[in-house]
Formats: structure tokens, sequence, C-alpha cells
């Protein structure tokens, strides 16, 4: 249920959170202040966010302006910084949800990392929970999953669309999870040897890097010849989830229990952290995962870089390693060419095509380029 209260200087809004307990949501300033009443029956996703990630936080704003649209759904962005910061990087970044600066709120909810979402459910259910999300693609699959309101040039798409939609639809669409959909869909209606065609059509012409990756995934997973397939999910994706579904469960309170101290550990401190948590479980993958953009964020540039390298080459879990990734991208000035070097190297070897192979080449050209 959520409950707000406003005024012109301080907004409050108590909502209610996954465990039952109500939360309340004060900012100092508005940028694109709220122009609808929060209704008990809208589900609230507060998007909490430092404008120092820029990059980070720019593939997130596409779906969360997309998501604000949805009748049953309003987004919140909450920032700590500034009035001016906030408000340059709102208009910079083209958000059209409704942004407060100034606000504590992550504290009261315990966020530990940025760009982080939380979405509230007036009722939740089993379809729908009230959870916590800090994975780009986990917000793709969680909360668009079943969307098929979008379109291009007014074509919307299901399962029971014709060929010639889908096709549009996973060569043209230019949001992620729908072309991602619509392979998958043509994947399971189209004879193999046409669809296999198919991608090797796309594969040749694509240049987007996430493209790539959706073609080459959908098509190792259609190719009888491929008999490793890529795993769909990750250790620390699943661990992520069942959190998020059982968050009472005893199996994480090791991971609270480090998550409650990770801000106060300096570089060194948070790379033996990760080399002391090299299991293939739920528990040491969710705290290997919560490290890489910590140390993105330390004053101790040079040694955050230079553990985030050595993690790149120890690194398995491919969700980790996206992670790691992006920690790179954001700690790594253009022209770093030692950082460079490894991704390519990296690249030569990395088998997750779906995720990580696009956000390393993604970020060998920024690096090369020092365009976005």
């Amino acid at each position: 249920m959520v409950r707000p209260i406003l005024s012109s200087f301080l907004f409050l809004a108590i909502l209610q959170s996954a465990f039952g307990k109500s939360i309340e949501v004060s900012v100092r300033a508005w940028i694109n202040p709220p122009t609808i009443r929060v209704v008990e029956d809208r589900t609230v996703v507060l998007f909490f966010f430092a404008t120092f990630r820029d990059r980070e936080n720019r593939r997130w704003i596409e779906k969360l302006n997309r998501i604000d649209d949805k009748e049953d759904m309003t987004v919140i962005g909450l920032s700590a910084e500034s009035e001016k910061k906030v408000r340059k990087f709102v208009k910079t970044n083209n958000v059209r949800f409704a942004v407060g600066s100034g606000s504590q709120t992550y504290r009261h909810l315990r966020i530990k990392s940025f760009p982080s979402v939380t979405f509230l459910n007036p009722e939740s259910s089993e379809d729908r929970p009230s959870s916590r999300i800090t994975d780009f693609e986990e917000l793709e699959s969680y909360v668009l999953e079943d969307n098929n309101s979008l379109s291009i040039d007014s074509e919307t798409f299901d399962e029971n669309s014709t060929l010639d939609v889908l096709k549009l639809h996973a060569r043209h669409d230019p949001r992620m999870h729908e072309y991602g959909r619509a392979l998958s869909l043509l994947r399971t209606r189209l004879p193999l040897e046409e669809f296999l065609s198919f991608c090797d059509e796309g594969l040749q012409d694509e240049t987007d890097p996430f493209r790539r990756g959706s073609l080459h995934y959908e098509r190792q997973l259609a190719d009888p010849s491929v008999i490793e397939k890529e795993e769909p999910f990750a250790t620390s994706a699943l661990a992520r989830r069942a959190s998020m579904e059982d968050p009472d469960n005893p199996i994480w309170l090791p991971v609270r229990s480090y998550l409650s101290s990770i801000d106060t550990r300096n570089a060194d401190e948070l790379f033996s952290d990760f080399l002391d948590h090299p299991a293939d479980d739920y528990t040491d993958a969710l705290i290997r995962s919560s490290i890489p953009l910590t140390l993105a964020s330390l004053e101790d540039k040079p040694s955050a870089r230079a553990h985030l390298m050595e993690m790149m080459r120890l690194e398995k879990d491919s969700r980790v390693r996206q992670t790691i990734v992006v920690a790179l991208g954001n700690i790594c000035a253009p022209g770093d060419a030692e950082a460079i070097e490894l991704l390519e190297q990296e690249l030569q070897g990395e088998g997750n095509y779906r995720y990580v192979r696009p956000v390393i080449e993604y970020t060998i050209e920024y690096l090369q380029t020092g365009a976005e």
C-alpha cells in the first residue's frame, strides 16, 4: 500500500516493503516532479542511482522510461547528490520519470550498490512479488517478461504473430529484451535450417554487440551439433533471484552481514574478500558479485583498477565477470592500453555470448575511442 504526503520542499511517501514494513521516501528537491497521485493499486519502482556511474545508468533509463509509461506502474528516481548534479543528469540522459535529489532513502533500505531498483507491489503475488534488483538483464526479464504492448510501426507481437512480424522485431526492435524475445519465438516457429540461416545472415550484417550476442545465443540453442549449450543463468543470477523470492532464509545471513560493512573496506581488503569466497555456491557468488562496483567507487583508483584486472582473469561466474567489465569501464579512462589488451585477451576465450561478450566488446570500443 502507498500513502503519499507531498509538499513543495520535502516529499514523504510510506511504501509497503517486501518484508511488510513501511518505507519512508524523502526527497529534498524534485526534478521532473510527479504529475499523478501514487495510488494503492500501482506498482512503485524506486531507482537508486549515483550520477558518476553515468554510462551504466543509461542502460537502465530507457527501460525505466518505458515502465513509467505503463498505466499500473510509477518510477521514482532517487539520488543523494545535489539538485544541480541530478538536474544535469536528468537533462543529459532524457529521464522522463520523476527524480528526487538529496534523498537518504538508500540508507533506510540498506542499498549498497548503484544503480539498484526496488519495485514494490500493492498486492504481491507469486507472479509479481516485491523485490530488489541490481542486475540490468534481471530487470529486463523480471519486469518486462510479459510485456507485449511495445511496437515498431504499430506492429505488436506475441507467440501468435506472423513470422514476418517476428522477423521485423528480431531485426529492428531497438529494445534488447524485445528483439531477444522475438528471436526466441522464431527459434520455436521456424524450421531449423531456416532459423539457422536467419541467424547467420544477422551475424554477418549486425554491428551491435548485444544483438550479435542474442543471435549467437539463440543459434547455438537451436543447433543440434552444439553439445554444450551456453548456461542460461549463472550461479550469481540464480542466487539473486532466490534471495528475492525467499529473503528470510538463513542462508542469506552471511551475505547480509558482509554487505553491512562492505562500504568500510579498502581496495586490498575487498580483493582479499573476493579471493576468500571462490566457491560456486549462492553465498560466495553473491558476495563476489557485490565487490566489483564497490571497488570502482573507491578513491584509490590505481589499486581498484589493478584488483579488478586480476579478478577478471580469475572469475568464472558469467554475471560476476560481466559486472567486473562494467566496473573496469567505469574506472578506466579512454586510451588505457593495458585494460584494452586484457579485455581483448579475455574476449578470445569468452564463452558467454548473451551477456559477457557484448559488454566486453562495448567496453573495448569505449576505451579505444571514448565514444559511448
